[in-house]
């Protein structure tokens, strides 16, 4: 046990500390969301926009702001603020370091069994590859049938890079342009063509890649 650590935090460590204790309230995460990149809101609008009393509202503005998570700018008498999102950046990163620092350290073998962290992270990593062959199944699914159920008679790339496929339907046959072969829908369609070939007619001769001979 490293009991240094109770003495007190490292004097790097107390600055990440008031970053996610500023962090640890619900309202000041929802606060810190609402900036778009660069911009800067007014107290007004804040005050305004949140389900708070301008008391309550001003409560946790103080604290992102002695967290350093928010820069106030005043202009005469109106006050506004900008995120500083570097600031959020390099507490995160330091988290990260140590805890990348942990798990090297700990990522040994005791007594013929894996220590925690890498039993841990070779879970981690079977699961990414379980979600990996799902998706791939997915997509060979939605190869041959649409997320309705439709038959997807073809499929090819277009002069663009994006697939494109016929979809056969009852009465007639749509061209799926942009079509996804993740979830089985399409960006735009193309409907009524009585046959296969008219619809192969229309990607030939609109979607075709230069110089590529029609199929």
């Amino acid at each position: 046990m490293n009991t240094q650590y109770l003495n007190g935090l490292p004097a790097e460590w107390a600055a990440t500390a008031e970053v996610f204790a500023a962090l640890g309230d619900g309202t000041r995460q929802t606060i810190l969301l609402l900036f778009e990149p660069g911009e800067a809101i007014a107290l007004k609008t804040l005050v305004d926009s949140l389900p708070l009393s301008r008391s309550a509202t001003v409560h946790h503005l103080k604290a992102l702001e002695q967290a350093g998570l928010l820069v106030p700018l005043k202009h005469g008498r109106s006050l506004s603020y900008t995120l500083n999102a570097a600031r959020l950046v390099e507490a995160l990163d330091r988290v990260k370091d140590y805890a990348a620092a942990y798990l090297t350290a700990t990522d040994v073998k005791a007594d013929g069994q894996d220590a925690g962290p890498a039993r841990i992270r070779r879970a981690e990593k079977e699961t990414e590859q379980g979600k990996g062959a799902e998706t791939e199944m997915q997509a060979e699914k939605y190869r041959t049938k649409t997320s309705k159920g439709l038959p997807v008679v073809h499929i090819e790339r277009d002069k663009n890079g994006h697939d494109i496929a016929i979809v056969q339907r009852q009465k007639d046959y749509v061209v799926a342009i942009g079509y996804d072969v993740k979830d089985g829908t399409w960006a735009q369609g193309r409907y009524d063509f009585p046959t296969r070939e008219a619809a192969q007619g229309f990607i030939d001769e609109n979607y075709k890649p230069k110089g590529e001979e029609a199929s």
